[in-house]
């Protein structure tokens, strides 16, 4: 019985500790930079990831899209994964879309889907201005 729940307790860890995207994904090579140098990507709800960003995959083991990703700033590409499980909208189905705006050094861009009325849109939103600086879809 001991070694059943020992067993149980050491697989959940693994599962726990190998399953999981860091907190922050980093696109840049090199040490942590002052946030005031970057622009980050927020996934705007747990249905959102970010699968690539400039063609660089930042998806996690087991397939997992990041929820935070700091990008330098300028011209870039974000692969936008939302997951439409458990809605009216396609059940048990993903949509990607492709965004491409100008990050700025200091701005939070939250990244965001919904049903459109010819399939999946998405959409980026500066945190700092509240305006929308990309979409795609339809």
């Amino acid at each position: 019985m001991k070694t059943t729940w020992r067993l149980f307790v050491l697989v959940w860890f693994a599962m726990t500790l190998f399953s999981c995207c860091p907190a922050v994904m980093r696109t840049y090579s090199g040490s942590a930079r002052p946030r005031s140098e970057l622009a980050v990507l927020l996934a705007g709800s747990s249905e959102i990831g970010v699968c690539a960003v400039d063609g660089r995959s930042t998806m996690c083991l087991r397939d997992t899209p990041a929820g935070e990703v700091e990008v330098t700033p300028g011209q870039h590409e974000v692969e936008v994964l939302w997951r439409v499980i458990g809605t009216s909208v396609v059940p048990g189905r993903v949509a990607i879309g492709l965004l491409r705006f100008e990050a700025e050094a200091g701005a939070t861009y939250t990244l965001s889907a919904t049903r459109g009325s010819r399939g999946a849109v998405f959409w980026a939103t500066n945190g700092l201005t509240g305006s929308v600086v990309a979409s795609a879809g339809g």
